[in-house]
């Protein structure tokens, strides 16, 4: 996955990203998929929000699943 840095904060971001509505409408196990799929792809930026309702929840069992370290949220 080609990557860019991201502004001038020096993170190296995939780019194509992650947007975190969607997300929502899956369950926890479905998320982990995803989440394990974005790995694999070289995927590593990913947007979410509050308001995305339980969007973050589900990232959140991704990420403990597949490695925080491996993502720029």
């Amino acid at each position: 996955m080609e990557k860019r840095i991201l502004g001038r904060t020096n993170f190296e971001v995939s780019v194509i990203g992650f947007g975190g509505i969607p997300i929502q409408r899956v369950d926890k196990e479905t998320a982990i998929k995803i989440m394990e799929e974005l790995k694999t792809r070289g995927i590593n930026f990913i947007d979410t929000a509050r308001g995305y309702t339980i969007s973050e929840s589900l990232i959140g069992y991704g990420l403990e699943k597949v490695g925080r370290e491996n993502f720029i949220l």
